[in-house]
Formats: C-alpha cells, structure tokens, sequence
C-alpha cells in the first residue's frame, strides 16, 4: 500500500468514514440495500466497532495481534521494526474486510461499472429524503437533467428581470416625453 492510500485509509479511520456498509448505504442506496454485516450475516449494522466485534474477523484479528507481538519482540533494529510495525498491522485489516467485501459484491451482482455509474437524485412531493425513500412516490431524474432544469429556471428569471427593467425604462421615457419631467432616482441631486 503507497503512503497516501495509508493515510487517507488512517484519516479515513479516524473519522469514521471508512467504506463500510453503514456509509456505502448512506452514499448509495441504490446499489447498497441493507446496512447489515454481510460477513457474520446476522442484522447487525455494519460499523467500524461492529468490525472489531465481528465473530467472522475475529481470527484475523488473532493473527494480527500475534504478529504485531512477534515482531515487538524480535530482535531487529528499533527502526526498522517501527516501520514495519506502521503499515502491516493496517494493511492487513484493510486485506481481510477487503476481500470479504469483494466476494460479497460478486455475489450481489455489484460491478464497478455500477458504483462508478452516475447516482440518480431522487425527487419527491415531500421534502425530507427520508418519506421519499420509505414511500416510495419518488421520480428519479439524472443529476444533469436536474441542473439543466435549474439553468433554464435561472435564465427564464433572468428574462423576466430584463423585460421589467426595460418596462420601467420604458415608463420613464413616455413619462419625460408627456410631462416632461426627469425620471425619479435616489441618485445624486444636481
């Protein structure tokens, strides 16, 4: 594993935004249904502390541990130990979810060409995200379609703004020409 995929994997850890399935729900719930273990296949949330609890990971966390004190006791050079010490214990739990978590996608049918296909936004009547997924009543349109929509919405706001200020333009000018008199303005007197 190269140095920046460890550190975003640590930062990720940190702040619990590891892809598990609690998050992987969360982001997409179109191609992730349930946020259940898929490895111990009971109807527990899939979290970051349900891994460690996790009866199905509960070995290679045995064998981790054994080999961290392993080498915390060996006799190699205290450099080169801390190095190993840094990155082994973390790639080889991120290796063992890794593969649970592959095997599983296969069997669901899970490509990567569906978790890189662009996400549909889900619309409703209601408002909260919520009542649209558990009702049901959503009309799905592609994100594009949805910014398309509001650029046509800004740009008819954008016409009707101009025909209002060329209206007003308009006024004062038949106002100067039958009264003549100066349009009014909060501008400076002179």
């Amino acid at each position: 594993m190269g140095k920046n995929k460890k550190l975003s994997t640590l930062i990720k850890c940190l702040n619990e935004k590891l892809p598990i399935l609690q998050n992987l729900t969360q982001r997409r719930l179109d191609v992730y249904k349930s946020p259940w273990c898929i490895a111990c296949k009971e109807e527990k949330m899939e979290n970051q502390d349900h891994l460690a609890i996790c009866k199905v990971y509960e070995e290679s966390w045995i064998e981790i541990e054994d080999m961290s004190m392993d080498m915390a006791w060996s006799k190699k050079k205290l450099e080169t130990r801390s190095n190993i010490m840094k990155g082994l214990v973390q790639e080889k739990a991120v290796e063992v979810l890794r593969k649970v978590v592959i095997q599983w996608e296969k069997e669901s049918g899970i490509s990567t060409r569906i978790k890189r296909r662009k996400r549909l936004v889900r619309l409703s009547l209601n408002s909260s995200k919520k009542d649209t997924i558990l009702r049901g009543d959503s009309v799905r349109i592609k994100k594009s379609q949805l910014q398309n929509d509001r650029c046509k919405r800004k740009n008819k706001e954008k016409e009707e703004d101009s025909l209002e200020i060329k209206r007003a333009w308009l006024s004062s000018i038949e106002n100067l020409i039958e009264n003549r008199s100066k349009p009014f303005s909060y501008g400076i007197l002179g």
